[in-house]
C-alpha cells in the first residue's frame, strides 16, 4: 500500500519571463508532455494532475510500472518519435481507449519527483526526493526513467531546443505542497540560449 490516497493535489509551478537561476535551485527540462502521478508495484495507476485515472490509456506504462518496487512518483508522460522529438498531441490519439497497433510513437514516463516510497516523503527536502529517485529508476528499464537535473544554468540552458521548451526551477530544501507552496518555477524558451547566457553573471546566477 502507499503511503497516502491517490489521485493528490499536484504541486505546480509558476510561470517567470526571467531565467531562474540561482543557489539552492534543481533545474530540470520542461519537456513536451502530460502531467501525470505514478504509482509503481503491483497496483500501478496513473492519474492526471486534474484527478483523471490514466491507466487504461497508458496500460503499456502501467504494465513497465508493474516491475519497480512500490512507490509515488510525480513526472511527465512523453510520445517519443523514432527521431527522438516528442510531441504531447499525439498523445491525444489514445483518448477514450489505450495502446494501439502501428502507432508512430512510443510512451515514456519521465520523473522529476519522488512523493512516497513505505512512507511519505513529500514532507522530506526535494533534493532528497530527487536523489532517491534517480537510485530507483536509473537502473532500471528505459521506459521509467529521472529526467536530468542540476544547479548549473549553463547545463540547463543546453537542454533547451528540440527536447524541452523550457526549465524549471525547484527550491532544493522545500517539501512537496500542492498548488504553488512549493515555489516551482517555470521559464519558457523564447530567446536564444546565448541571449540568455549573455545575461547570466559570473556566477551563473540570472541578471534580473
Amino acid at each position: 500500500m502507499t503511503p497516502f490516497d491517490l489521485p493528490i493535489d499536484v504541486a505546480l509551478a509558476r510561470p517567470v519571463e526571467d531565467f531562474p537561476g540561482g543557489p539552492g535551485l534543481l533545474l530540470t527540462p520542461a519537456v513536451d508532455g502530460w502531467r501525470a502521478v505514478l504509482r509503481t508495484g503491483a497496483d500501478a495507476a496513473l492519474f492526471s494532475s486534474h484527478g483523471t485515472d490514466l491507466t487504461r490509456t497508458f496500460a503499456d506504462l502501467a504494465a513497465a510500472a508493474r516491475d519497480l518496487p512500490q512507490a509515488v512518483l510525480d513526472g511527465e508522460i512523453l510520445a517519443v518519435l523514432p527521431n527522438g522529438d516528442l510531441s504531447s498531441a499525439l498523445l491525444h490519439t489514445r483518448a477514450g481507449g489505450g495502446p494501439r497497433r502501428g502507432e508512430p510513437f512510443v510512451v515514456r514516463y519521465a520523473a522529476f519527483d519522488l512523493l512516497g516510497l513505505a512512507d511519505d516523503w513529500r514532507p522530506l527536502p526535494h533534493r532528497d526526493r530527487y536523489e532517491r529517485l534517480v537510485r530507483l529508476l536509473n537502473s532500471g528499464s528505459r521506459t521509467i526513467r529521472a529526467l536530468p537535473a542540476t544547479d548549473d544554468p549553463h547545463v540547463a540552458l543546453e537542454w533547451t531546443g528540440p527536447f524541452a521548451r523550457g526549465v524549471v526551477a525547484r527550491p532544493a530544501g522545500l517539501p512537496y505542497l500542492p498548488g504553488h507552496g512549493s515555489k516551482w518555477l517555470s521559464w519558457q524558451r523564447h530567446r536564444t540560449a546565448e541571449q540568455v547566457g549573455a545575461d547570466a553573471g559570473p556566477t551563473g546566477d540570472a541578471v534580473r
